[in-house]
């Protein structure tokens, strides 16, 4: 059984992260993955460094340790700006960590 991490984030105080939430989980359940742990960094801009986002910098530890096989999000954006984009998919490739991107995901399907 695949290992999944879920990352959440928004941006603002006034946002929540419970529809992220729970469309991840649904896919993993769906998908027969074991949602093993969840990250979140709520009310913090994507713009900022994993040293202000906990949430990510926790994953980036477990990604590194390889605690679970795959990374799931509603979109990369959610857990990198654009222009780190492909450091981002250089880590997941050299960590072997799949990463689902829900936004694509569902654009396949």
């Amino acid at each position: 059984m695949k290992r999944v991490a879920i990352y959440l984030r928004v941006s603002t105080s006034k946002q929540d992260t419970d529809n992220q939430r729970r469309e991840l989980e649904a896919v993993a359940k769906r998908s027969g993955w074991e949602a093993v742990k969840v990250y979140q960094d709520a009310g913090i801009s994507g713009a900022k460094g994993s040293d202000k986002r906990p949430g990510l910098d926790a994953m980036m530890k477990a990604v590194n340790a390889k605690e679970f096989d795959m990374v799931a999000s509603w979109s990369v954006d959610q857990v990198v700006p654009p222009d780190e984009h492909l450091r981002f998919a250089f880590r997941a490739m050299f960590t072997r960590t799949n990463f689902l991107d829900l936004g694509q995901w569902w654009c396949r399907s």
